[in-house]
């Protein structure tokens, strides 16, 4: 397994360096030692100082162990314990250095203020001091210096520390800080980034050497001691390079010194002089140095917060003016331009030309808020104007801005601040404005809720429903309130989460209305994200759709009413079709009886068997006419009816269909007004009502009551009471029949008129329907209202005589035209009519001819126009039906007589003979005598 190797950290690399140097430090130092472990330049005092103040006294041990090592090696001491308390003692001193100068100075670093200053220079003058005098108070014990000498060799002590702290620290501070402490590394001045730089740096230290090598070397110099010469290179690296040039100077003139004087020979005189220029140029150089690295630092910073401010400026798009009230001067930066296109000076550089970019409309108000400043009523100008660039568009800026400067008297001179393009937001302020006015006059209900339910926002629409139900304004307004139970649950226990899952929900609520009552609506919910509290609110569009519902309900009613139109329209068509087919077999039949009856001897058994087939026949007609009268098509007589007379005249016939405990209630309103109706269908009516409301009743005691009453109905009472009818407004005749009997459930009471619908073991189911027939042929309506166990009544409405009447057409009888021979076509689909029709004709003595539709009944007609007397014609035929055929012989034969027969009523088989008539109408089934008759009415006498 392979692993990676672990890098020293900047700490003991630091320690390790320091113990090396010391040792050479130590050793070098030997070479100006004027006694026992006292040197005239010592550096290992400035070393330790250095490490202590870059790393903490925390590493004083390794301090105290390179001294030791030190004193080992290189003293000479005769007593094994000076070589420990001597590195003690500079331990201890310069811990307590470190300390002082990190507590009260600059934190390990050179001094950046005057009072730092002080600070620094007044621990490295003084703790060598107390060193130097405690270490020469040991000394003489040991014999290395005597008590008259304690002055002289403290200070030569103290002289050889300072000299090494005054070169080693700041040196060490300077380039050995920036690589540990990481508060120095970020103020570092980048310091010979490039080889000229570097080259020229040389020459400078050449220069300075030189100058230095001047005063050992030129004598008249070295008599002067002129080090002083030294001054002018020096401050020209400390000019130009700062505290860093100026520590290596410092140090480069200290070692070049000493190696001079040591080179040359030295003085006691020449010491001292070369000392105190020492220590004139450790002032003179950090100090200066110091001072150019400190403004150098401030220039980067200005330089470096100048750019931030105008990246700030830049990023936050914001323009700046600055008005010279007194030279009547505004001044703009670049971004100004950048919104007007317009130069930051020229036209706009005073009060006035930036005044006239103003909006007409805007001036007053911008001039207004600048004046009411500079008079003090406003601590701040804050206006929205209107400015045209130099493209002539019109853009939106808010200027902001206060006095920064005042005269002696408080007077404004100079007014700045910014000002901020706000077109986009004044346009989406715009816009937003014009989306709530749409909101406020949108007739549908918007409302904004947070999620729980509290209503935020409500729009004029939603207010006045609010109103309505009591509320003033939308504060502390719930959205349980505004719904229905039931709704007011689903949108909070559904809708809500739904829509902040998916963004949107959509369906149908209900609010609660004016009075209480229901409003349907049609809801869409939105959520919003809040940017404030990242909280959701939610947005609820809902529109009324009660006019919709109740469209859609009558729509759903009107498709309903229809359809049972249709239905009950299509179940009397098949009705109408049923008994027209057994008509046509019944005509047969009946025919075919009647014939046999003339073939027969009266005493003979078949007669009764002839009498029993013509009663099935004419009960099946009956039948037949039931369904008619439901289809509308059964044969109606007309004539004046008063309803309270004809159930007046029926009542013995409805007590015998009665039950014995029936008891027949009879309220007939007296004078009542007179119908236009076919009497015996009425009397059907009553008779169908009444026997119904007996069977309904049972054998249990119970009561019929029958009531009539003639008065005017309204449209609204028709349609509340007559909903699936349509019958118009007018004066009607009322026929009520009310029982108490057992009543019927909804779902039978709405199939009791359709045909062969029954309840009955033994029914037919064709009462009812019957009487629905006869009433919609009457153009009246029935309406029943019934409940299981609550009985039943039926209400009956006829059009009073004169109102909404109409009798029916007569048809006129033409005189019997001359008959040439007894010829007579018949013109029928059914074989079995056409030949019983055919036959009967035989036995009143015509000579029959027959057709089997209309184009072969035309095509005998003329084929034998001058024989025939009369034609019998069907009105149901195929091919050709009897209306077409009709017409077609009346444009070949105008005078030809022509009798129309047809299973459905006079009235309906003869609408369609609106220009001609035919010449008389009999319905089917009939037999030899009813044929006879219809002759006779017709004016056609028998044949011979």
């Amino acid at each position: 397994m392979t692993g990676t190797k672990q890098r020293p950290t900047p700490q003991v690399v630091a320690c390790v360096v320091y113990v090396l140097l010391h040792l050479a430090a130590d050793a070098s130092a030997t070479f100006f030692q004027v006694a026992p472990g006292i040197s005239l330049w010592y550096p290992p005092a400035g070393l330790a100082l250095s490490l202590l103040l870059l790393l903490g006294i925390r590493y004083a041990p390794i301090v105290f162990a390179a001294n030791v090592a030190s004193a080992l090696l290189t003293s000479g001491f005769h007593v094994w314990w000076a070589p420990f308390l001597f590195p003690l003692l500079i331990t201890l001193n310069y811990s307590g250095a470190a300390w002082l100068m990190t507590r009260y100075g600059s934190g390990g670093l050179m001094p950046d203020s005057r009072d730092r200053a002080f600070t620094f220079a007044s621990i490295i003058l003084g703790a060598p001091a107390l060193l130097a005098f405690v270490g020469t108070g040991v000394l003489i014990p040991l014999g290395y210096a005597s008590a008259s000498d304690l002055i002289h060799s403290s200070l030569r002590w103290w002289i050889g520390d300072v000299s090494g702290l005054l070169t080693v620290v700041p040196l060490a501070l300077v380039f050995a800080g920036p690589l540990i402490n990481p508060e120095a590394r970020a103020r570092r001045v980048p310091w010979l980034r490039t080889l000229r730089e570097v080259s020229l740096f040389g020459v400078e230290m050449l220069v300075l050497l030189a100058c230095l090598g001047l005063v050992f070397e030129f004598g008249p110099l070295r008599n002067y001691n002129a080090f002083y010469l030294c001054f002018l290179p020096l401050i020209w690296i400390c000019i130009r390079h700062g505290l860093p040039g100026a520590t290596i100077a410092t140090l480069l003139v200290t070692m070049g010194g000493m190696i001079g004087m040591h080179i040359t020979g030295s003085t006691t005189y020449l010491i001292i002089n070369f000392l105190l220029f020492q220590l004139a140029v450790a002032v003179v150089g950090l100090g200066l140095g110091t001072a150019v690295t400190r403004r150098s630092e401030a220039e980067r910073e200005l330089a470096a917060s100048e750019s931030r401010f105008e990246r700030v400026i830049d990023g936050a798009q914001l323009g700046l003016w600055d008005w010279n009230i007194a030279r009547n001067r505004v001044s703009f930066n670049a971004r100004w331009s950048a919104i007007t296109g317009l130069p930051a000076s020229g036209p706009t550089s005073d009060f006035a030309g930036w005044a006239s970019l103003v909006h007409p409309m805007d001036r007053d108000r911008f001039s207004a808020a600048l004046h009411e400043h500079l008079e003090g009523r406003s601590a701040l100008i804050e206006v929205a104007y209107r400015i045209r660039t130099r493209d002539n568009h019109v853009r939106w800026m808010i200027a902001r801005g206060s006095t920064v400067a005042r005269d002696a008297n408080g007077r404004p001179l100079l007014v700045s601040g910014t000002h901020t393009d706000i077109t986009e937001t004044r346009l989406a302020e715009a816009e937003t404005h014009r989306l709530l006015n749409i909101i406020e006059a949108n007739t549908d209900f918007i409302a904004t809720a947070d999620t729980a339910g509290e209503l935020l926002y409500a729009n004029a629409s939603l207010r006045s429903l609010l109103a309505q139900l009591g509320a003033r304004t939308t504060a502390d307004r719930r959205l349980s309130e505004l719904f229905a139970p039931r709704s007011a649950r689903i949108l909070q226990a559904e809708a809500m989460p739904a829509a902040a899952e998916s963004g949107f929900w959509h369906g149908e609520l209900i609010l609660v209305g004016a009075a209480g009552k229901d409003l349907p609506v049609s809801i869409v919910l939105l959520p919003h994200r809040e940017a404030e509290s990242d909280g959701v609110t939610f947005s609820l569009i809902m529109r009324d759709i009660s006019r919709q519902r109740q469209a859609e309900a009558e729509r759903i009613e009107g498709e309903r009413k229809m359809l049972q139109v249709q239905k009950l329209e299509s179940i009397g068509v098949l009705a109408g079709g049923i008994a027209h087919d057994f008509n046509n077999l019944l005509t047969a039949i009946m025919g075919n009886a009647s014939l046999a009856r003339l073939d027969l001897p009266e005493n003979i058994q078949a007669n009764a068997a002839l009498t029993q087939i013509e009663g099935a026949a004419e009960r099946a007609a009956e039948l037949c006419q039931q369904m008619l009268a439901y289809a509308g098509r059964s044969p109606l007589a007309f004539s004046t009816v008063n309803l309270s007379d004809l159930i007046d005249q029926t009542t013995q016939l409805l007590q015998i269909s009665l039950h014995k405990n029936t008891t027949l209630d009879l309220r007939l309103q007296r004078p009542v007004a007179s119908v236009k109706a076919d009497a015996t269908q009425l009397r059907q009516i009553i008779m169908n009502l009444v026997i119904n409301a007996s069977e309904a009743i049972g054998e249990r005691v119970g009561r019929i009551l029958v009531r009539t009453e003639s008065r005017y109905f309204d449209q609204p009472e028709l349609r509340a009471n007559f909903e699936d009818q349509d019958v118009p407004a007018g004066d009607y005749v009322l026929v009520e029949v009310e029982d108490n009997g057992s009543g019927m459930p909804a779902e039978i009471r709405q199939h009791i008129f359709e045909p062969f619908f029954t309840t009955k073991f033994t029914g037919r189911g064709l009462g009812l329907a019957a009487v629905l027939g006869i009433v919609k042929a009457h153009r009246g309506a029935i309406q029943v209202s019934s409940e299981s166990g609550q009985g039943t009544v039926f209400r009956v409405i006829i059009p009073a005589y004169g109102a909404n009447a109409s009798t029916p057409p007569a048809t006129a009888s033409r005189p019997a035209a001359a008959m040439r021979q007894g010829l007579v076509l018949v013109v029928d689909d059914e074989e079995s009519v056409r030949a019983v029709v055919a036959r009967t004709l035989e036995s009143l003595g015509f000579r029959p001819i027959v057709a089997s539709d209309g184009v072969e009944g035309v095509e005998c007609v003329t084929r034998d126009l001058k024989a025939l007397s009369f034609v019998l014609l069907d009105l149901v035929m195929p091919r050709m039906d009897g209306h077409d055929a009709f017409t077609a012989i009346r444009r070949i034969a105008p005078d030809l007589p022509v009798i129309l027969m047809s299973g459905f009523s006079e009235k309906l088989s003869l609408e369609r003979f609106a220009d001609a008539k035919p010449t008389a109408f009999i319905s089917k089934p009939f037999a030899r005598d009813a044929l006879t008759r219809c002759l006779e009415r017709a004016g056609l006498p028998k044949a011979s």
